[in-house]
């Protein structure tokens, strides 16, 4: 468990044969630190609101959920997720 790095991107690739192919890399650690970001001024705006069951609370909770999660699925380290091919299309979601 020590040795495993964690995961960087998430890379999603889809390929329609006669039509297109299309790469989309979304940097974990970066949409991990926007999420810090964004979960910070809303609890500044929940601090000058004052207010605990306006919709910064429950923004703030999800920004803090999404966080949780994205930590999590980041220390599984370099994983296939999902990975579909028909005649049709290829669809693949890979953690590297």
């Amino acid at each position: 468990m020590w040795n495993r790095k964690k995961s960087t991107f998430l890379l999603v690739k889809v390929r329609v044969p006669s039509r297109f192919n299309l790469a989309f890399p979304l940097l974990l650690p970066l949409l991990d630190e926007t999420l810090e970001e964004v979960n910070d001024w809303m609890a500044f705006w929940k601090w000058v609101y004052k207010r605990e069951g306006s919709w910064i609370s429950t923004t703030c909770s999800w920004l803090q959920a999404g966080g949780d999660m994205l930590r999590e699925i980041r220390t599984l380290g370099p994983m296939d997720i999902i990975e579909v091919k028909t005649s049709e299309a290829e669809i693949a979601v890979k953690l590297k």
